[in-house]
Formats: structure tokens, sequence, C-alpha cells
């Protein structure tokens, strides 16, 4: 009798033992006690009905009957490029997307150059693209690089980190920071040494971006003159409450969270840590437990109605009492990454403005 009420309170006890190994530092004391809006709208501009369909059709719009899982993606993924090659930026902007690889002690990052006319090559932004690890690409999200490279006149770099699933959460993070090694050393037109050097990234890119800058630091390379980051997802035990208060606002993510969701919290932490083979709380996939002291001069841009909101907040928040510089802009109904629709809305514009004047502040250009 003693033994059979023993091993189900040990199996209860190694469980709770191994989330509490799984949370992580404690981050309620950068909660954000009301909503923060630094860009107050009531109400989106007009261009948003056509973002909502474009969403609907890309994100919410169930699969086809009989679709197989790696059909789906491969389908998802090249709807995802067609974001950025149904586009002839020249044409709109003046600027030139060129594939590239950079060569760098035995390894290659393959991604491109996105350059206006007049652009100052050693002067370099490393650029790493969304699409929650396992889509998009340096092509899918030119309309990103195209803004960065006409307001900037740098070089910007995109490169084409490796994918889930067909290759682990850890050599993600292996090429961003091969990619930063890299680009300190080789520009667009090869070998050359950078003078100016910025960081940035959306969604998932905005987890390698933040990542990288950590890693930097600590291996005492040259640090990026400023971080800039859309969307950002900085805490992977998924423990910020705008992951919920904010679901249904979240046209974007809430196709892809729900599933998640509806798993008790008990078993969600150990079910990421099986998916990765890397602890949730990590800081080379959660920034916002790592040491953000000595870090570059950092931009976070999100939207108040999408769920990773508390994700960007806590990480501002410990990053300025940790003594680093750490700049919030919150924008009001806008999707996860509207950057990312500058055909349709004036508040894309409005974000990449407030992009430019940091960089150049920081980079100075």
């Amino acid at each position: 009798m003693v033994f059979m009420f023993a091993v189900p309170a040990a199996i209860v006890a190694g469980a709770l033992w191994y989330n509490q190994s799984l949370k992580g530092e404690n981050l309620t004391r950068f909660d954000s006690p009301k909503p923060v809006t630094t860009h107050p709208r009531k109400s989106p501009s007009a261009g948003m009905n056509a973002v909502e369909k474009i969403l609907y059709e890309n994100f919410t719009r169930p699969n086809m009957a009989g679709t197989k899982d790696k059909d789906s993606l491969r389908a998802k993924r090249e709807r995802f490029e067609t974001f950025g090659t149904g586009r002839d930026f020249f044409k709109e902007s003046g600027v030139r997307h060129k594939p590239a690889a950079l060569e760098l002690d035995g390894v290659t990052i393959s991604g491109e150059w996105a350059q206006a006319e007049r652009c100052d090559p050693d002067k370099r932004i490393l650029y790493f693209h969304g699409g929650a690890f396992s889509v998009g690409s340096a092509r899918s999200h030119r309309a990103v690089t195209a803004q960065l490279a006409k307001r900037t006149a740098c070089a910007v770099f995109a490169p084409d980190y490796r994918l889930m699933p067909e290759h682990s959460r850890m050599d993600t993070i292996t090429d961003a920071r091969d990619a930063y090694r890299a680009i300190l050393q080789i520009g667009p037109n090869g070998p050359d040494p950078i003078r100016a050097l910025a960081m940035g990234g959306d969604s998932a890119g905005a987890n390698l971006c933040l990542m990288a800058a950590q890693w930097a630091r600590d291996e005492k390379l040259r640090a990026a003159d400023a971080l800039f980051v859309f969307s950002a997802p900085t805490d992977a035990t998924a423990a910020s409450p705008s992951i919920r208060s904010n679901f249904e606002t979240d046209i974007m993510l809430k196709p892809l969270v729900a599933p998640m969701l509806k798993v008790p919290p008990a078993l969600l932490r150990p079910m990421l840590y099986k998916a990765t083979g890397i602890k949730p709380n990590d800081p080379i996939v959660s920034p916002v437990f790592g040491n953000l002291d000595r870090l570059p001069p950092t931009l976070l841009q999100a939207s108040t109605a999408e769920m990773l909101l508390d994700d960007s907040i806590r990480y501002a928040r410990k990053a300025q009492k940790s003594g680093s510089v750490a700049v919030l802009q919150t924008w009001d109904h806008m999707p996860h990454v509207w950057h990312m629709f500058d055909e349709h809305l004036e508040e894309t514009d409005e974000a990449f403005s407030e992009v430019e004047k940091f960089l150049r502040r920081n980079m100075k250009l």
C-alpha cells in the first residue's frame, strides 16, 4: 500500500522539480503595470484590411484536406518567398539584392546583400529574417532589407541560416554566430575592414540577434554599434502574460500558438525542451535570462496587440536595470512584424523612420 502511493508521489515530485529547473529567473518585476503605447492610434490605417486578407491566406486558411505535413511546410516556404520575389525593389527604391556567400575559416554562410546606389560597403547591417525558425529566407524579407539599405546607405546582409526541422535549433544559433564573425571581415566586395555595424532581426531572427549580441560580448568580439529588433521572442519558457492575454488580438501568431496553449503548463516546458534539446531558460534561446549588461544600444519595436509584447517589455526593462541602453517602442493594432507590409501600412513607414533615426545616431551615419 505504501509503495502504491510512494511511486505516484515520486513521479509528481520529479515532474515538479523538472519544471522548476526549466523555469529560469523570475521576471515578474519587469512586468508592465499597464499597456505600453508610444504610438497610440484609435484605429489602424486603411491598409489593415488588405493586410488581414494576406494574413488569412498565409497563416489562417486551413490547408487542403489530405496535405502531408511535409508538403504543407514546403508550400508555406514557397508562399513566404513570394513576399520578396514578387516585387521589383530596384524599380521601387533603387535597392539591388545580390546573392552572396561569406566564407571565413572554412565556413560558408549563404544569403544576399541589399545595397542602395550610394552604398558604403564598410558600413554594414547584419539582418536575421523571421519565420519561426522553420520558414523564411533572405529573399522573403527583401521588403525589410530594402528599407534598411535605402534609408541608411549601409550594405545589408541577410543570411540564410539553416531551418528546422531538417536542422536543429542549435544549427540556427551556430549559423548566426558564424554570420556575425564573417560580416566583421567581409563586405559586399570581399574581404574588407568594417567601420560601422548594426545587427537586427524580426521574430525568430530577433531572437538570434539578441542571442548573438550576448555571445559576441562574451567572446570579446567587436560589438555592434546598435541593435534593433521587431516583435522579439525573448523568453522560450512561454511565461509572458501577453501570450495568453493577447491571444485573440494577434491575428498572425494565433493559429501557430493555439495548439501550444492547449498543453498544460506542467507539460509544455518539458515538451519544448524535448523539441529543441536546449533548456527553454537557457540564454542561447531565451536572451532575457542572460546577462544584459555591456550590450550595444538596443531598439525594440512591438505591437500592443501581439502575444510577444511582454517579451519585449521584460527584455527592455531588464536591460535598462542592467545598465544597458534599451529603447522600447510600441504601436497599437498592428500584427506581429508589421514591418513586412510597407505597401499597405503607414505604420510601417513610421517604424522604419524610428529605426533610421536610431541607427544614424548610434552608427554615426
